[in-house]
């Protein structure tokens, strides 16, 4: 007489949930929060003694320490460029690009900004601050410009009774397209 054999389904061992992805997860998150897509907030900072900002989605990261690689034939207010996890940045002097006064500081700071197909880093004299624009009052920039300094401003940020510059990174760096070598 034969006898059957209870069938058993094979049992499954629990893996352990691997913490490897939740390590490349926590490690790809960016330097800076963005908000909402349907809030505004700028990365405000100081070019000598004036102070400008780029609308916080165009900002990829902000660096405090940094190597600038300096290159032969590059424009005025290039001063080099800098290796950035793998990619070679080319950096802009705001300073220079802006015609604004130097003056003695002790930070400097790189912004990488999106320009369109590419990024560039943007060299500032002060740290960045983050402001929503809820807490000040954004508005189209002033008829009193002249075409030079106009064309790399999209409008003026009021906050707390001073005026920033809201700077159009695609503009600037399309400007400088056209000059020539140093």
């Amino acid at each position: 007489m034969k006898t059957k054999s209870a069938s058993r389904k094979p049992v499954r061992k629990k893996r352990k949930k691997s913490t490897l992805r939740k390590q490349v997860v926590e490690k790809t998150v960016p330097f800076i929060k963005k908000p909402p897509s349907d809030e505004r907030s700028f990365a405000v900072f100081s070019v000598g003694r004036e102070r400008f900002c780029f609308d916080l989605v165009l900002v990829l990261e902000t660096l405090y320490t940094f190597n600038i690689i300096e290159v032969s034939h590059l424009p005025e207010p290039f001063v080099g460029v800098i290796k950035l996890k793998g990619a070679t940045v080319p950096v802009v002097d705001l300073q220079k690009l802006l015609k604004e006064e130097e003056v003695e500081t002790e930070m400097k700071t790189c912004l990488i900004v999106s320009t369109g197909t590419s990024n560039t880093g943007f060299i500032t004299d002060s740290d960045i601050e983050i402001v929503p624009a809820e807490k000040g009052r954004v508005h189209p920039l002033p008829d009193c410009y002249t075409a030079e300094e106009a064309k790399f401003l999209e409008g003026i940020f009021w906050l707390e009774d001073n005026f920033i510059g809201i700077l159009k990174a695609k503009e600037m760096i399309d400007s400088l397209s056209g000059l020539e070598e140093k």
